[in-house]
């Protein structure tokens, strides 16, 4: 999930940006989509817990 994560920030023009940030939230919608269509359905928390973990594999 961490290529959708790239793609997405490399499409977007966001390059650098950290997940956390505004300026990056089509990219964090992006990572959260990829988790509900690769483990769907699931719990908020565990699209919360992907998306966590992406943003610290880039830091």
């Amino acid at each position: 999930m961490s290529e959708t994560g790239d793609t997405s920030s490399t499409q977007r023009g966001v390059w650098g940006v950290e997940l956390q940030d505004r300026e990056a939230r089509d990219v964090v919608s992006d990572v959260a989509l990829c988790v509900v269509e690769v483990e769907g359905p699931v719990e908020r928390e565990v699209i919360y817990t992907r998306v966590h973990s992406i943003t610290n594999a880039e830091a």
